[in-house]
């Protein structure tokens, strides 16, 4: 692990941090190693799968995480002299520390000026967007992140393979102009196909709201009479015995569900 890259990142963070409103101008620890983690996913895509700051990520609870790379958050936060505040979780019933940096300070703003001409442009991106989408929503942003390539790939426990989010090529602009592999339309074409789409509107817009649609077959409704009750009976016959209702219990998942067709993106995703 490079570990001066990952103090810039987390000294970054903070200080894009300060930029925003009020409530999400602190990061507690989790939200800043995901920062982390994001920023090596960023650069990864454009590098072969090579992160920047060479940290062996594991699928660990739920996410990406590092304990080298999370022992750098306390000591970083000071070195910048952050402001910290304790904070008691509910959930984890522990006590954690929140971040933040006064944006009137004209060191915050050094910080990050300096910080963001020095950081690869994708990855400050990255760092910018999830702070300002997420702030300090903890679950939208674990739910963000385990959901990212490397980790649909893993299973608990095992390292990351960056190499799942490496970005096809775009098509060069020589085999745009080959007719074979051509996607863009004649200008006939685009005024078809504009004057088609322009004519189903309107033919929708004279269409009352819930009214069948012209050509469309509405079946009537089935009777509720003594056959469909016959047949509900029937079906679910089939269905087998019913499952007695357990209130209170542990429900163990076979390993292979971490390989799953559910988990793994497809090539049509």
């Amino acid at each position: 692990m490079k570990t001066d890259l990952v103090d810039k990142i987390l000294q970054y963070a903070l200080a894009r941090a300060a930029q925003e409103d009020f409530g999400n101008r602190e990061l507690g620890p989790i939200h800043l190693l995901k920062l982390v983690y994001l920023s090596d996913l960023e650069f990864a895509k454009t590098h072969g799968g090579q992160t920047f700051t060479e940290t062996p990520w594991r699928f660990h609870h739920f996410g990406p995480w590092d304990f080298s790379a999370f022992q750098r958050i306390a000591p970083v936060m000071e070195g910048i002299g952050a402001s910290a505040r304790p904070v008691v979780s509910a959930r984890f019933e522990s006590e954690t520390t929140f971040w933040s940096l006064d944006p009137r300070d004209a060191g915050t703003e050094r910080l990050y000026v300096e910080l963001d001409g020095e950081l690869p442009a994708r990855m400050t991106l990255a760092i910018s967007r999830a702070i300002h989408d997420f702030g300090r929503d903890t679950s939208a942003l674990l739910d963000f992140v385990y959901k990212t390539p490397p980790m649909t790939v893993a299973a608990p426990g095992e390292l990351l393979d960056f190499s799942q989010a490496v970005r096809a090529p775009r098509p060069s602009f020589a085999m745009m102009q080959d007719g074979s592999a051509s996607l863009s339309l004649s200008r006939r074409q685009k005024r078809t196909q504009e004057e088609l789409k322009q004519g189903l509107l309107e033919k929708l817009r004279k269409t009352p709201a819930g009214s069948p649609r012209p050509g469309c077959v509405v079946p009537p409704p089935a009777p509720r009479d003594q056959i469909f009750a016959d047949g509900v009976r029937w079906l679910d016959c089939m269905a087998g015995a019913p499952v007695p209702e357990i209130l209170d219990g542990v429900l163990d998942f076979d390993h292979s569900v971490w390989r799953s067709d559910m988990r793994t993106p497809s090539e049509l995703s």
